[in-house]
């Protein structure tokens, strides 16, 4: 309800594109530089009570929004928003796999997260109608609910039952996973290539999402309450997506999933700064869709390298690295939508994300283990 009308919301409180893109930039620094000492806490005292920590602060995070009226009010919350997402990132993925492992069905990751994502998409079929509808009369509003909401979720997951394998909780063993989890990435081949697509990905979903998406649908003639409408057709689409995406995995091999998760983003990102009317939704949608394989694809692939005494701190490494690289580029990208405008700066996001995604790729492939593991 909250998140689809972030730009608009800035917008109407004065900032440039520019700031926001800092304010975004903000929240990626703040996340990347909380990202592992968070997954060390996950990997020491318990990925469930990360995940609920997490939850809490999140909440917060848009009670935050709802009150601030200036750029340094929403800052804040950008940070407190991070610290909240910093304890689920890591911990999420990890308690997913590490509940499947228990059970024998590692191998089901891809699926299982695959329908966990289309289940959260279509929240998005009811949410985004009602969020942009309550933004149009109110737009303080959907802040509030999306406070209210998040803070029951976190309260709903503190509930549930999980067993966590307890370990010895001393700031020694807390530095030791950090260290150790840090050092397995960095040594990975195939983990620095994901990343290095993850950071392609990344910055063109955020950029779009957050700075072109809202601004660009006004200008083909889409009213604000109608952007919801078109979220959640885009929702639902994702979703289903989402649903097969273990089997598009399963059919393509994770080489060619790769170059499809890399080149139908860029390849919509180019079409649409040719594009002024309302069939560069078509694109819109298929940009999306292409988003809705990341995770899957991307996560299982990750989860397949990650040790289990470290997972959360190893999956916090990969994110930090992406987070501060975003982070620290967003501005830049802001100060292109101002300076360009929204056409040219999609014409050179699409270009970037095919350069840095096929890099990532490349490294990828120079290693003979990654590519056994690639093409097996």
């Amino acid at each position: 309800m909250a998140g689809i009308t972030f730009t608009l919301y800035f917008l109407l409180h004065g900032l440039s594109q520019a700031e926001i893109a800092t304010l975004f930039s903000i929240f990626m620094i703040s996340l990347a530089l909380l990202e592992i000492p968070t997954g060390g806490y996950a990997d020491t005292f318990g990925h469930k009570k990360s995940v609920v920590l997490g939850l809490f602060l999140e909440s917060f995070y848009f009670l935050i929004l709802f009150f601030s009226t200036n750029f340094y009010g929403f800052a804040f919350g950008m940070i407190i928003a991070a610290l909240g997402i910093a304890f689920q990132s890591g911990a999420i993925n990890s308690l997913i796999y590490e509940i499947l492992e228990k059970e024998n069905r590692g191998d089901d990751f891809a699926k299982v997260q695959g329908k966990i994502q289309s289940i959260s998409l279509i929240t998005m079929v009811i949410a985004a109608p009602i969020g942009t509808f309550l933004y149009k009369n109110n737009p303080q509003t959907p802040y509030f609910l999306a406070f209210v909401f998040t803070f029951l979720t976190a309260i709903c997951a503190a509930l549930i039952k999980y067993e966590f394998t307890k370990k010895s909780r001393s700031v020694s063993v807390y530095l030791h996973n950090i260290k150790t989890g840090i050092q397995l990435t960095m040594k990975n081949n195939l983990l620095l290539g994901l990343i290095i697509i993850g950071i392609s990905l990344t910055l063109s979903r955020l950029l779009f999402n957050q700075n072109i998406s809202q601004p660009y649908f006004l200008t083909i003639g889409i009213d604000v309450a109608a952007i919801g409408i078109v979220v959640a057709i885009e929702s639902i689409l994702m979703a289903i997506l989402s649903f097969y995406s273990h089997k598009i995995l399963e059919k393509l091999g994770e080489a060619k999933s790769l170059i499809l998760l890399i080149f139908i983003p860029s390849l919509c990102t180019i079409i649409l700064s040719q594009l002024n009317y309302i069939l560069a939704l078509v694109f819109v949608f298929t940009f999306a869709m292409s988003h809705a394989l990341r995770v899957p694809i991307l996560g299982t692939l990750s989860q397949k390298e990650l040790t289990k005494e470290q997972r959360s701190t190893m999956a916090s490494t990969g994110s930090f690295i992406s987070s501060i690289t975003v982070g620290i580029l967003l501005p830049w990208w802001g100060l292109l939508i101002d300076k360009f405008g929204i056409s040219t700066t999609l014409l050179l996001l699409g270009c970037y994300t095919i350069f840095i995604g096929f890099t990532g790729f490349y490294i990828i492939k120079l290693h003979k283990k990654d590519i056994k593991i690639i093409t097996k």
